[in-house]
């Protein structure tokens, strides 16, 4: 299993079939469990009008991606979303949910 964010799914919808990034690899290999937190819903519904811009396929695309990926609510994990902040500070101290 690999959790991902709305950025992999960006990645993905934008560069289609051209990608050869992490992101693309993930969704072509079957034998990977996808899990998206429930906030990731958001985030796509919030950046959806530059994401058709960007992509050529946008409606198909995104079809495509949520066949493989399993959005968790956030029920399942949200006692553990301030250990995940801490682990995750060390990688990208500049991210927005370390921002007062």
């Amino acid at each position: 299993m690999i959790v991902i964010d709305s950025n992999i799914i960006f990645a993905s919808l934008i560069k289609g079939k051209k990608s050869k990034t992490l992101s693309r690899i993930i969704m072509l290999e079957e034998t990977i469990d996808i899990v998206l937190p429930e906030e990731g819903l958001a985030e796509l519904h919030e950046h959806s009008k530059k994401l058709k811009e960007l992509s050529k396929n946008f409606e198909n695309a995104l079809m495509l991606l949520f066949t493989r990926i399993h959005v968790v609510p956030k029920e399942f994990y949200k006692d553990k979303i301030q250990e995940a902040y801490e682990i995750a500070k060390n990688f990208d101290p500049e991210s927005p949910c370390f921002k007062a």
